[in-house]
């Protein structure tokens, strides 16, 4: 349907133009940039990082994150449940680790 094609083409013109701005990680310097020019840190006391979803998908970035403002909360290493931070560096050791969820917009 006309509406739902409209939805699509708006979110990918939106995640296109986020790829023209350049700056080393997406979320700049309020918080941590991966090798992967993937954001992460601490927010809300869990760790979070910027991951490949959708988007990635569509801009063929590979594993750099840089060009979309996807994310997902951090599991927590080898046990289960969200990875709890009290500042960035704390998600330093798992900034790598799989999403406890899903990658989303």
């Amino acid at each position: 349907n006309n509406h739902n094609m409209a939805k699509f083409v708006t979110v990918l013109v939106f995640l296109m133009l986020g790829a023209v701005v350049e700056s080393k990680c997406m979320w700049g310097s309020k918080y941590l940039c991966s090798n992967y020019k993937c954001s992460y840190g601490c927010y809300k006391s869990y760790c979070w990082s910027q991951c490949n979803g959708f988007c990635s998908i569509i801009l063929n970035s590979g594993h750099d994150c840089y060009s979309c403002k996807e994310w997902c909360w951090l599991q927590n290493g080898k046990k289960k449940g969200y990875a709890k931070c009290s500042k960035n560096e704390d998600c330093t050791h798992i900034r790598n680790s799989p999403c406890h969820g899903s990658c989303s917009l």
